[in-house]
């Protein structure tokens, strides 16, 4: 059951909510009234961001209070009861990417041509594309307002793109500042909040490959299991991408990460009961050999 009152709608530039994308034939919404181009604004007094505030908003409530900025500009209140676990019938838009602030020297994007298309150039930095398909982020630009909400909302795990415990080597591969390349502290607080880390490197030949890719290893093996596996994937280059500063993955090169990582991915398994750091199967492609089971 519900109850609606109808307002002026406020004019307003900046667009609030989430709106529906579809709203199913016999369902709650259509029960409602809802259409596609409706927009939630708020559930319960709290402000509605994306699909992601709204199903965690509406996770387990009863007895609901929709605030709705119609297509048509109304602005409606909708109070209704639902049945536990009961489906609204309706989808939401796509969330738009927030975007990568950082110059990775090894950003796939400088490897496309200038004719690709435009969803090719997209450098997302999205805690909720993280948690959602496992969307790599560098929390360097990661805000307070994003760090509280992974931990109200539980959104883990995240997948966390180190490249380098080594400051120096991280800031120059992410192009930034040493202080902005320093997120020990943003990825404590998460560990600390009972947040799941999957970590990645970037190996990149000559940069935060030999000593300095031991030396990640091995701090982020000392979070374990809060941080639960690093993937390594070697660099990818095209004929677009010339940046002198980047050296080609060779198969010899592949064969020698291969011998450097197998007895640490051995060692790790007896301490941690897992292999804990992966390589990417075109490590082992390239280097010629089967990829492990």
């Amino acid at each position: 059951m519900y109850e609606f009152a109808v307002t002026p709608a406020v004019t307003s530039i900046r667009r609030r909510g989430v709106e529906i994308s579809e709203v199913h034939p016999d369902s709650l919404g259509a029960e409602m009234d809802l259409e596609p181009g409706d927009r939630i604004i708020k559930v319960n007094g709290r402000t509605v961001r994306d699909y992601l505030d709204f199903r965690f908003h509406t996770a387990g409530e009863t007895e609901l209070l929709l605030e709705v900025r119609k297509k048509t500009g109304e602005d409606w209140e909708l109070e209704l009861e639902r049945g536990e676990n009961e489906d609204f019938g309706f989808s939401f838009e796509q969330i738009v990417p927030r975007q990568c602030a950082n110059e990775c020297i090894f950003c796939f994007c400088n490897g496309n041509p200038a004719d690709a298309r435009p969803s090719l150039f997209v450098k997302d930095e999205d805690i909720r594309l993280s948690f959602l398909y496992g969307n790599y982020t560098t929390l360097t630009s990661i805000s307070e307002d994003e760090i509280k909400r992974i931990v109200e909302q539980g959104l883990s795990p995240q997948y966390v793109s180190i490249h380098a415990t080594n400051l120096d080597v991280r800031a120059y591969l992410l192009g930034v500042d040493k202080e902005r390349a320093d997120i020990s502290a943003k990825l404590k607080r998460l560990l600390d909040a009972g947040i799941q880390i999957h970590a990645q490197v970037v190996l990149c030949p000559g940069i935060n490959d030999g000593d300095v890719l031991l030396k990640t290893i091995h701090d982020l093996a000392a979070e374990h299991p809060r941080i639960t596996s690093v993937a390594i994937v070697p660099l990818g280059l095209t004929r677009y991408n010339t940046d002198p500063r980047l050296t080609p993955v060779t198969p010899e090169f592949c064969r020698e990460v291969i011998g450097q990582l197998t007895a640490v991915q051995n060692q790790l398994r007896v301490r941690l009961g897992t292999n804990f750091a992966f390589l990417g199967d075109e490590i082992y492609l390239r280097a010629g050999q089967a990829v492990p089971k």
